[in-house]
């Protein structure tokens, strides 16, 4: 019996298939570009009724009236990390890019391209109507080392919250949720977490330091940022992918176990 439970045990065939984790469903993907379209026009058009700042504005602009924490940051100015901040951004986006290079991702270039587009939309949607409904003065127009031309730019008027930190946390928190879903026992998976974590900390302490936005706008850009792009996968998980469909089918030569997660 024991030699017949041994023989019966090697003779069974697994067949494990590791599923890609998404799809796409109507109610979730219209909702998610309607809701990015929408915000993004609303917020287009809420611009089109803010004006620049006047002269007489910017000269009875008073730091004291900003918070403790943020008014440290009034007086940094820098090019550089201006430019480094972008630089980081472009950086994460191209990063992902390297999830294609799975075969089994790639195939599912249309989901993947789907979500990666909803990440954008709904966090470059929600900054914007924020940033126009908000007004928020950036640091710089507070700092009288900064020309009054760059201080009149309508932009300056768009502080809150931080943009480029928010998209550089959505895309990387996006790749890392997608890389953990696809790669589950991956010794990868800390390096690429560790790396969603600190280049949008990068993009948001480059920002601050260039004068372009204050500690709160980061820490909120970030954690909107953070929040879309780790959701937006969730929320596409295919309804069966949270148990494993146990099958084993009888064969001419033995038995087929077929397990499906």
């Amino acid at each position: 019996m024991k030699a017949g439970s041994v023989l019966l045990f090697f003779m069974l065939q697994f067949s494990v298939i590791a599923q890609f984790p998404y799809e796409l469903t109507s109610n979730v993907d219209y909702s998610l570009v309607g809701f990015g379209a929408l915000t993004l026009t609303v917020g287009q058009m809420v611009s089109t009724n803010v004006s620049p700042f006047t002269r007489d504005e910017v000269n009875q602009l008073n730091p004291q009236d900003v918070n403790s924490l943020d008014r440290k940051t009034i007086f940094n100015y820098s090019e550089s990390s201006n430019t480094l901040s972008e630089g980081v951004l472009l950086g994460t986006g191209l990063a992902s890019l390297t999830l294609l290079a799975n075969k089994s991702i790639r195939r599912q270039w249309v989901i993947m391209g789907v979500m990666g587009m909803e990440v954008l939309m709904v966090t470059y949607g929600v900054a914007s109507v924020t940033k126009t409904t908000v007004l928020r003065t950036r640091p710089y127009v507070y700092n009288a080392m900064v020309s009054m031309d760059r201080k009149q730019e309508l932009d300056a008027r768009f502080s809150f919250f931080s943009q480029s930190t928010a998209a550089t946390a959505g895309i990387g928190f996006f790749a890392a949720k997608v890389f953990s879903d696809t790669h589950p026992h991956s010794k990868w998976k800390p390096l690429v977490w560790t790396g969603a974590i600190v280049l949008p900390a990068v993009t948001g302490w480059a920002k601050v330091d260039a004068g372009e936005h204050f500690i709160t706008d980061v820490l909120v850009g970030y954690s909107v940022g953070a929040l879309i792009g780790y959701f937006v996968p969730v929320m596409h998980f295919k309804k069966d992918n949270s148990g494993v469909d146990l099958k084993i089918h009888p064969q001419l030569n033995g038995l087929a176990m077929r397990m499906i997660f």
